[in-house]
């Protein structure tokens, strides 16, 4: 419930719906790229041009992206094994304040990922988990790439993270 004043209302949640490739998804990309890339090129030709908004920007690559992950969910991510030691490593999103600002020489995931994954001792794994709203970002190539490092297991999104943290030996965060 939500306090307007003296009165009280109920707010029905909204559930996020995954990114869909139909329809609108196209005339979304038209609307974003190609209209922007076509009729206001001719005012600003740095911000709106076609090939940068098509090969730099990508976010028409996410309903993509999380779809090839849909196909692929079980090769991807994995379930945490009762019992076994491990550290906890919640990925954030990039661009992001408390990445780029806050721990500029840690904005490569795969790097980071690596020298926690070496610094470990014998027998305690390093969890990766990937934050469901997340998904579809990051592309299946680069999760794959996370999951090659040793010593690394890239964990289901939808486990809850609460009880890795209560679990985890260490919680590693950037901030």
């Amino acid at each position: 419930k939500i306090r307007q004043g003296k009165k009280h209302r109920d707010v029905e949640r909204k559930t996020a719906k995954p990114p869909s490739i139909g329809l609108d998804f196209f005339s979304r990309l038209f609307r974003g790229t190609i209209s922007r890339a076509i009729f206001q090129s001719r005012k600003d030709a740095h911000m709106y041009r076609f090939g940068p908004m098509i090969k730099e920007l990508k976010f028409y690559q996410y309903p993509i992206n999380y779809r090839l992950m849909k196909m692929n969910w079980n090769k991807i991510f994995d379930e945490p094994i009762e019992g076994e030691k491990f550290l906890f490593y919640a990925l954030n999103v990039q661009p992001e304040h408390s990445v780029d600002v806050e721990a500029p020489y840690f904005m490569d995931t795969l790097h980071v990922l690596t020298c926690i994954a070496r610094s470990l001792p014998i027998g305690v794994v390093l969890y990766v988990k990937e934050h469901p709203n997340a998904l579809g970002v990051r592309s299946p190539k680069e999760l794959y790439a996370i999951k090659r490092i040793p010593g690394v297991k890239l964990i289901d999104p939808f486990v809850n993270s609460h009880d890795l943290i209560r679990k985890a030996l260490i919680t590693v965060s950037l901030t």
